[in-house]
């Protein structure tokens, strides 16, 4: 059975939000972050999206497949070639190659991509979704990658659990430019 893992970056006090990332303080920096990025999601091929986080990606992503970053054109391709199920309830159709909206509810939609063949499932943004799919128990393991910036308010990673929630550590990462990548998973 496919898993599905989420990858998003947050704050140091804990929030997600499109468009806040700081930039990094160099090329080198920021080409360590994508080779990491890339590393951990080539086991992926589907990719899980909210309304905006497609609509951002729809319109950055294309552009950058002749970027002189070798490392930002080779994610724009995979970005293009990889399936995209976006979750909106305000868009009637999506129009980036290998898109669709997703056809059942958030359960049923989870359910039947796990039992389709292929590589791994990713949720790529948007706090909401996260959200849902933590509360749904339907998130395996999760690559946080903590940014060095204090934001004070926004949309915390995952919604707050009912009881207190567990996780596994699998690894840490720290990255040249402080931005540390943890992986983890919850436990039962």
């Amino acid at each position: 059975m496919r898993k599905v893992t989420l990858f998003m970056g947050v704050s140091l006090d804990g929030y997600a939000a499109a468009g806040w990332l700081p930039p990094t303080q160099n090329e080198v920096h920021a080409e360590e972050h994508r080779r990491e990025m890339m590393r951990v999601i080539d086991s992926v091929d589907t990719l899980l999206m909210g309304r905006v986080t497609y609509e951002l990606w729809r319109r950055f992503w294309p552009t950058r497949a002749t970027s002189s970053s070798e490392l930002e054109a080779t994610f724009s391709r995979f970005a293009e070639r990889t399936e995209k199920v976006v979750f909106s309830t305000t868009l009637d159709s999506v129009d980036w190659t290998h898109a669709r909206l997703a056809g059942r509810d958030l359960a049923e939609e989870i359910a039947t991509l796990r039992r389709s063949p292929g590589k791994g499932i990713a949720i790529v943004g948007g706090g909401k979704l996260a959200h849902a799919l933590g509360a749904l128990g339907l998130i395996d393991e999760c690559h946080v990658w903590i940014h060095p910036v204090l934001l004070g308010a926004g949309t915390t990673l995952l919604a707050a659990p009912t009881s207190p929630a567990s996780v596994r550590v699998i690894d840490v990462k720290l990255l040249a430019s402080g931005v540390t990548r943890l992986h983890f998973q919850p436990t039962a």
